[in-house]
């Protein structure tokens, strides 16, 4: 039996267009201790602090951020690689929206 039949899947990760022209940037991320939205384009870096939210999740609402803006992460927090986490505040994950 489905319980959800009928209902539409939406996403709720990733770069997600917001109804103002934005883009809201959401992840699951509840070990690192910052996350920070990197985006590079020709005036330079301009960072943008993820704020955590609840059960581990981290979001940011990025106006003017739209299809085809070049944005990463920075990740730090404590850790190690004998808990299995490697956090390095020097490198940059790259997406695109």
């Amino acid at each position: 039996m489905n319980n959800f039949a009928g209902a539409a899947w939406q996403p709720s990760l990733g770069a997600l267009p917001g109804s103002n022209g934005g883009t809201r940037f959401r992840v699951w991320a509840p070990k690192p201790t910052t996350i920070e939205l990197v985006f590079s384009g020709p005036a330079g870096e301009r960072l943008i602090p993820m704020t955590a939210a609840e059960n581990g999740y981290r979001e940011a609402h990025v106006a003017g951020a739209g299809a085809g803006t070049r944005y990463g992460y920075r990740i730090d927090g404590a850790g190690g690689l004998d808990n299995g986490f490697a956090y390095d505040d020097l490198v940059v994950i790259a997406d695109n929206a």
